[in-house]
């Protein structure tokens, strides 16, 4: 005690108490601080280490969530591409199997029914044969590209140069035959007057062929041309006139430096045509009807109705003796009836009433033939060889009624010609298909008189490749 007394008593002095408690209290507060360092320190290595592990914690579990999700996506895309490729497959098979049965069924009903039509006195091949017709038509290519997958440019240069190379064998296969058979040379003067006609800032001429789209070729040439007007005769061409009063010879070797074009059909279905509209399809001569006629010559120039009852009807009743030797006591002509005489209208109505015409198909044919013994076949009918001279002029282009459309548009783009080759006088034209309700006609016709027809046709025939039904000539 007595040691302590004497350490704790100078602690009672007054001014070493003061230092004492002075000394104490900034010992207390460097110790306080340094406390409080240490602490801030510890916080903020902890707040760090734990926000390393929380980040750490959460990448990783971002991690595995991705790869999850992407396990789980991959797998959904390989089950739904699957699906939809296997339920692609089922459609498509069944879309095959359901078009392929369609077309069986109507390739069936298409085959009975030709040949069911057919099937009289001389039998038609079913539609595939009708490929043997004009160079095989290339109908195919024709066809080409429908409902197929491809390129719309590629597809449009095929078909043209499909159309190409089947022009080009259709000259090929002219000048063969002109090469090979003396075929009778026609008359120029003819063909250049009245069946040549021009385009004439182009340099290109067309033959023209009766009943072989010739009015769907007058109208390009009126609308290339600027004239004349549907209701003038295409004759009337001003340019053209002034170009035929050279001689023959200049005349011919011009029209032999220009691109040329001539148009040709089926001889066979080229007859039938000329029936249909020449004898209104085997029907009873219309009568005349003058204000109806005259409002029809004020929009589309033509021959009258006395014109065509001296040209074609008179002819080919006399043709097949309809005509009775008395005729012109009954109908108050004086003299006995000539069909070579221009009559006036009011006679050729007496005659109408009295004969009334009519002919047949058969009766048709033998005037046709009568006319071609006698040197002096109608243009409707006459031989191509001799509305147009294929032997004497190198046609550029030779297109054909089965495939006018396709021809028309590659022959315009490769001469550069501004008119639309859909353009058609004869909107119900028949497809190549269609040849077979024409050579229907000829089942009643005699087997001599088929025989007759194709001799009178073979050369054209021969020319622009076209073949006759199987079973035509027996």
């Amino acid at each position: 005690m007595s040691l302590l007394r004497r350490v704790i008593r100078p602690l009672y002095h007054p001014g070493r108490a003061f230092i004492t408690l002075i000394f104490l209290g900034l010992f207390w507060i460097v110790n306080n601080r340094n406390i409080n360092q240490s602490s801030a320190e510890f916080f903020k290595s902890l707040k760090q280490k734990t926000l390393k592990s929380a980040q750490s914690e959460i990448s990783s579990l971002q991690q595995d969530t991705l790869k999850s999700a992407q396990s789980e996506n991959s797998s959904l895309q390989q089950e739904t591409l699957k699906s939809a490729q296997s339920e692609i497959s089922s459609l498509q098979q069944e879309t095959l199997k359901s078009a392929q049965s369609e077309n069986s069924s109507l390739q069936q009903d298409t085959l009975k029914s030709a040949q069911s039509e057919n099937s009289s006195l001389f039998r038609l091949e079913p539609p595939v044969s009708l490929l043997l017709f004009e160079d095989n038509l290339q109908k195919s290519e024709v066809v080409a590209g429908k409902g197929t997958i491809g390129n719309p440019q590629n597809k449009g240069k095929k078909k043209e140069n499909a159309v190409a190379r089947r022009l080009r064998t259709r000259r090929e296969k002219v000048l063969e035959v002109c090469r090979r058979e003396k075929i009778q040379q026609c008359y120029l003067s003819n063909v250049l007057n009245f069946r040549i006609y021009f385009f004439h800032r182009y340099d290109t001429s067309v033959c023209t062929i009766a009943k072989s789209a010739s009015s769907t070729w007058r109208a390009h040439l009126r609308r290339v041309n600027k004239g004349p007007p549907f209701n003038v005769p295409i004759d009337n061409d001003k340019i053209r006139k002034a170009f035929l009063q050279r001689p023959i010879e200049v005349i011919s070797k011009d029209v032999n430096s220009f691109s040329k074009i001539i148009t040709v059909r089926h001889p066979l279905s080229r007859l039938v045509a000329a029936f249909r509209h020449k004898y209104r399809n085997g029907a009873l001569m219309q009568q005349h009807k003058p204000v109806f006629e005259s409002k029809v010559r004020k929009r589309i120039a033509g021959s009258q109705w006395h014109e065509r009852f001296h040209q074609f009807w008179l002819p080919a009743l006399f043709a097949n003796n309809m005509v009775p030797p008395n005729t012109h006591l009954k109908v108050g002509i004086k003299k006995p009836i000539d069909p070579s005489v221009l009559y006036s209208i009011k006679e050729y109505e007496r005659l109408y009433r009295f004969l009334k015409p009519q002919i047949t198909f058969v009766q048709f044919l033998k005037y046709v033939l009568k006319t071609y013994d006698e040197g002096k076949p109608d243009a409707h009918w006459k031989p191509y060889h001799d509305n147009c001279c294929p032997c004497h002029f190198d046609y550029d282009y030779i297109t054909k009624v089965e495939t006018l459309s396709e021809d028309l548009e590659y022959v315009f783009k490769k001469l550069g010609i501004p008119a639309n080759p859909d353009t058609s006088m004869n909107q119900k034209r028949k497809s190549v298909d269609e040849l077979y309700s024409d050579f229907a006609y000829y089942r009643k016709v005699p087997t001599t008189l088929r025989r007759r027809i194709y001799q009178y046709l073979k050369y054209d025939m021969d020319l622009f490749g076209y073949e006759l039904p199987k079973n035509f000539l027996i």
